[in-house]
This record gives structure tokens, C-alpha cells and sequence, in this order.
């Protein structure tokens, strides 16, 4: 082999390389379904938004019990190259969530962060850590809406010739519409006795069978038929489908809730 092979590029014929490199990679940016991380303490309600949003979205969950540092769960995100994160707030965890919305900002990603316990001064918070959009409640749905807006103002950011979107406005996601099967849904969740309604509640906030049987001192067994149970009048095929169902339509159990 002649050394001029072997001899390195000239820099402006790498700088042509490296632009055309970025110039595919934008246009392959353009076709693709926008990337979202779906940021959750538990892997079974992060896996539940996450399907709910396959249909529009390429859906990444990232549960943060996987995670013991906040820069473990930063690479995690990082690493799914998530144009947009959707952080859903759970008390426990050593994932140190201000930071994490400080970290993945600073890389590029539109983080929407919600929560039951997010009040308005919590709120501030994260929008001055750099978050997009936040909003205090609410169930998939909202998610799908604030992800979809937040897509649309990237993309027109993209088109516009920025680099890098800007934050969104401080907002809240609009009132959901609701469809026919959402009524449906809604009308099998009424079905439900109390001890279901509890069980599907504590499959909502990520706890396990072994978890559930634990917590109300009854029977592995007992538990794995009221999730039987509640499957069969869902009409849903897994503990995930389930989950997906009662997030999508806003569900939370009323009154009394019993015992298993």
C-alpha cells in the first residue's frame, strides 16, 4: 500500500465529510418519529405511558428504581437520544429529579414534568432548571397532549433554521378529549368491586403482586386472582394493558376501597 494512501484526509475534506454526515442525519431526523422518554420511579407505569404512546411517538421507558444516581438515569435518558422527556414525579427514589431536568435541558431535551404532589412553587422550580411545560395532574392522555405540542414546536423550531428548541411557554395541557372507548373503559372501571378497585390502584403506582399480597397480609394467590378478576372485566390482556386503560381515561378509585 503507497503512503498516500495510508496518509490522513486533508482537514477540509473531513470537514465535507462531516457536514454531509450531519446533513443525513438531519434529513433521517426530519422522517423519523420524534423520540420520548418516559421518566417514571416504576417500570410498569413508565412501560404503561410509554404504550400508550407508541402510536404516535417512539416511546422509551426509563423507570428510575433502576437507577442508584442521578447520572446513571442522565446517561439512561441520553443514551435513548429522547428528543423529549416526560418526567412524572413519585415520592422515594435517590434520583435527584431538579437536577436531572438541570442535566437533560442543558443536553437539548424538551423535559414535561407532572405530578400529584407538584405544587405551583415546586413548579417554579423545575421551570428555572430548565423544564419545558409542567402540569399538576392527570393521566395519560395529558401526557399524549403535552408531548404532541411540544413535538410540533420543536419541529417548527427545526424548520424555522434553529439548532436547538427553546423552552416551551409555561403551560398546562388542555382538557382531554374523550372517545368511545374511553366511555366504555370508563363504564367496565365501574364494574369493579372495592378489593379490585384497590388492586388496580396499587398496579397504578407500580407495585408488584408480591408487593401488593405484602402490604394487606393476604395470599400471593388471593392477589393473582383479583388481578385475574380485574383483566376479565377490563377486557385487557395483561397487568400492563390494564394500567394503560385506567391512566388513559384519568381513573382514580372513590370512597371506601375495602379490604382485599
Amino acid at each position: 500500500m503507497s503512503e498516500s494512501a495510508l496518509a490522513p484526509r486533508p482537514a477540509n475534506a473531513r470537514g465535507r465529510h462531516n457536514r454531509s454526515a450531519r446533513a443525513v442525519d438531519r434529513a433521517a431526523g426530519r422522517k423519523r418519529r420524534p423520540r420520548v422518554a418516559v421518566v417514571e420511579r416504576h417500570a410498569l407505569v413508565a412501560e404503561a405511558i410509554g404504550l400508550t404512546l407508541a402510536g404516535t411517538f417512539e416511546a422509551i421507558p426509563v423507570p428510575l428504581q433502576s437507577f442508584t444516581t442521578t447520572a446513571a438515569a442522565r446517561d439512561a435518558v441520553l443514551r435513548s437520544r429522547a428528543d423529549v422527556a416526560v418526567l412524572i414525579l413519585s415520592p422515594g427514589g435517590v434520583v435527584d429529579t431538579l437536577t436531572l431536568v438541570e442535566q437533560l435541558s442543558a443536553h437539548g431535551v424538551s423535559v414535561l414534568v407532572s405530578g400529584d404532589e407538584l405544587d405551583r412553587e415546586s413548579a417554579e422550580r423545575y421551570l428555572c432548571a430548565g423544564a419545558a411545560a409542567f402540569w399538576h395532574t392527570g393521566g395519560v392522555a395529558d401526557v399524549v397532549r403535552a408531548v404532541t405540542r411540544e413535538a410540533e414546536r420543536r419541529a417548527q423550531q427545526l424548520l424555522s433554521g434553529g439548532t436547538r428548541p427553546t423552552h416551551a411557554p409555561r403551560t398546562t395541557p388542555p382538557d382531554v378529549d374523550r372517545h368511545g372507548d374511553d366511555r366504555r373503559t370508563r363504564r367496565d372501571l365501574t364494574n369493579l368491586t372495592p378489593a379490585e378497585a384497590r388492586i388496580l390502584w396499587a398496579l397504578m403506582r407500580g407495585r408488584s403482586a408480591d408487593d401488593i399480597a405484602r402490604d394487606h397480609v393476604v395470599s400471593i394467590a388471593t392477589v393473582r386472582t383479583q388481578i385475574k378478576q380485574v383483566l376479565g372485566k377490563l377486557g385487557a390482556t395483561s397487568q400492563l394493558s390494564a394500567v394503560a386503560l385506567a391512566w388513559r381515561v384519568d381513573w382514580t378509585p372513590g370512597g371506601d376501597l375495602g379490604k382485599l
